[in-house]
């Protein structure tokens, strides 16, 4: 089922993250999303992460889109042909808003990290304190730039 791109919003205090599936699946964080990828089909599914900047008494917050390109290692030779095709369909249904995208065949290829070192090497001199990869309470997924290995300058630590 497709499910069409939803506006990146933000009520009050609360910053919610949309993630969109090219099938229905369920949950409201990262690990949920992941787990949602099948290793026998072609999929594409997109999530905002949200690059927040607390500085002072002022906090950004700038919406990263990122792409997760899907082909699952059980997937056969024609049909991984074919995947090809649709992922420049969906980057064009998402508007070419895509900040990072990413190929994968199997779970540990989708990784928080490596996408957050990924939004913050494309991103401007201008680095965010941290990103936020959604869930809720204890459950919020964080990753500051020290956690991935860079400063706030971008450079690697």
């Amino acid at each position: 089922m497709f499910h069409a791109p939803q506006p990146l919003t933000t009520h009050g205090n609360e910053r919610v993250l949309l993630f969109f599936f090219f099938q229905c699946g369920q949950g409201n964080d990262f690990p949920s999303f992941k787990a949602a990828f099948d290793p026998a089909k072609v999929q594409w599914g997109a999530f905002c992460c949200h690059g927040i900047d607390e500085r002072n008494s002022v906090e950004s917050v700038r919406n990263k889109i990122v792409q997760i390109n899907w082909v699952g290692e059980s997937v056969k030779p024609m049909k991984r042909m074919k995947a090809l095709q649709g992922a420049s369909l969906v980057t064009e249904i998402i508007s070419g808003s895509v900040a990072v995208s990413v190929e994968a065949t199997n779970e540990e290829e989708i990784d928080a990290k490596e996408i957050a070192t990924k939004l913050a090497d494309c991103g401007g001199a201008h680095k965010p304190t941290y990103y936020e990869f959604g869930g809720e309470g204890d459950n919020k997924m964080k990753l500051s730039l020290k956690d991935i290995g860079k400063d706030v300058a971008g450079d690697k630590v």
